[in-house]
């Protein structure tokens, strides 16, 4: 019995046209089954395909392909290979063509979509001969989301590099395995090393996140930042680093854990950031929040905050303070003869020569134009008074710009328990007027 020329296998299935004519029903029916199969196999790519002729027409595309240019099948068989490649002219393409043979070739290119919109496609080429004519296989890959990405990454690399902040990953050890090159620059770490996955010192040793900061501050980052940051995915505060020069730098941190599937911490980064700047300019705005902006003492807001304070803990442990007023003599004359800018070095002057003489605890406020306060806790009334005659001497034999010399009139007044405050203020303020009518560069003491 003859067997069935249908069961043959594809390797016999090569030598078909050897058989008969009888056969050749057979040999039509193998070469369908395969033609069909390829079809088939091609339409349910996932990738693009598409055969051109080497005049760069389209011999064949299956529907990714046409979905991936915007058109209908229908349109893309009337189309050339140029109507929608974006990177090449027609010229570059049809040499391209001719060069390409069985050995194939790979490259990426731009495509452009039926609506003009762009994308970024990489391609697989093969050169074959079909029926005596050159066809060119492409496989063709929508790689728009990948280019799009990495363009992102080395965006982000690139703002990474030129930031001049720190930033930094390590691994769960405190290995550190990347700080940019702002950060490097500022705590002193030579460039990076050919070795792209590991930070190195100056002497060739690896680099523990623990040494970018300095011992008191390493506490902080061990027993809050870190835990922190585990706990709750990201930590932020205050801390500081270590410069090239050793300094500390004062810095706004943060620290983040990134953790696997598990919860267990595949590395630490942080990011920080020089705030020297910021601590200065804070510092200033708390000082004009407290201080006078020209003399430097005490401002009037703050001072009497201060003197209430001092009222209530007088009250509650029954201790004493005074009070001790002071006033430029005759400074309108001053101001009137050696103009403003030049009152107002005199004014510094005369707060510097009082400030040298006063305890740390006691407080020194401007109140109001030429005149002064000094709040002088747990002191009597026979201190304050000679605390303030020694202002007075002091004042009157110490050489200031302008004029040479200027005097200051002063009035003193204890505190009064169960008396209000306004009481005290009355009794020094009136005392250092009649300081003035007894004939200025005096002390007067107030009733």
């Amino acid at each position: 019995m003859r067997s069935d020329p249908r069961r043959k296998t594809p390797d016999q299935n090569e030598n078909l046209k050897d058989l008969p004519d009888f056969d050749r029903k057979a040999r039509d029916y193998a070469s369908e089954h395969e033609n069909l199969l390829w079809r088939v196999l091609i339409s349910y790519s996932r990738d693009g395909v598409v055969i051109l002729e080497e005049n760069g027409s389209v011999y064949y595309a299956n529907k990714r392909f046409a979905d991936m240019i915007g058109c209908d099948f229908g349109e893309l068989l009337s189309m050339h290979v140029w109507d929608w490649d974006a990177k090449h002219n027609k010229k570059e393409l049809l040499n391209m063509l001719k060069k390409v043979d069985d050995a194939g070739e790979n490259f990426e290119t731009r495509q452009r979509r039926k609506d003009g919109s762009l994308i970024d496609v990489e391609l697989s080429t093969n050169g074959t001969v079909f029926r005596g004519k050159k066809l060119i296989l492409c496989i063709v890959r929508d790689i728009t989301v990948r280019r799009q990405a990495e363009r992102s990454r080395d965006l982000l690399a690139e703002i990474l590099e030129a930031t001049p902040d720190l930033v930094a990953y390590a691994d769960p050890d405190g290995t550190l395995r990347y700080v940019n090159t702002g950060g490097r620059r500022w705590v002193g770490l030579p460039s990076a090393s050919e070795d792209p996955s590991a930070v190195f010192d100056a002497e060739g040793a690896a680099v523990r996140l623990s040494q970018l900061h300095p011992e008191r501050v390493r506490r902080l980052i061990e027993e809050e930042a870190i835990p922190t940051a585990i706990r709750d995915g990201c930590w932020e505060g205050e801390s500081a680093v270590l410069d090239a020069t050793g300094s500390e730098v004062p810095v706004s941190q943060t620290f983040v854990a990134h953790l696997d599937e598990k919860g267990e911490v595949v590395r630490f980064s942080t990011l920080a950031r020089d705030i020297r700047r910021y601590k200065e300019l804070e510092a200033e705005l708390q000082r004009l929040a407290f201080y006078d902006g020209l003399t430097g003492a005490t401002n009037r807001g703050h001072f009497e905050a201060l003197l209430e304070q001092e009222v209530r803990r007088c009250e509650r442990h029954a201790r004493a303070f005074s009070l001790v007023m002071y006033d430029l003599d005759r400074f309108k004359l001053v101001n009137d003869r050696h103009g403003h800018q030049m009152g107002d070095t005199i004014l510094r002057a005369v707060v510097e020569i009082v400030q040298k003489r006063l305890r740390a605890s006691d407080v020194h406020g401007r109140w109001g134009g030429e005149e002064f306060m000094i709040l002088l806790p747990e002191t009597s009334l026979e201190g304050a008074t000679r605390l303030a005659e020694e202002l007075r001497a002091a004042v009157a034999s110490t050489e200031v710009p302008g004029p040479g010399h200027v005097t200051i009139s002063l009035g003193v007044a204890q505190h009064r328990p169960g008396k209000p405050l306004r009481d005290l203020i009355r009794r020094v303020d009136e005392a250092v007027y009649r300081a003035k009518d007894e004939g200025r560069d005096r002390v007067a003491v107030g009733d």
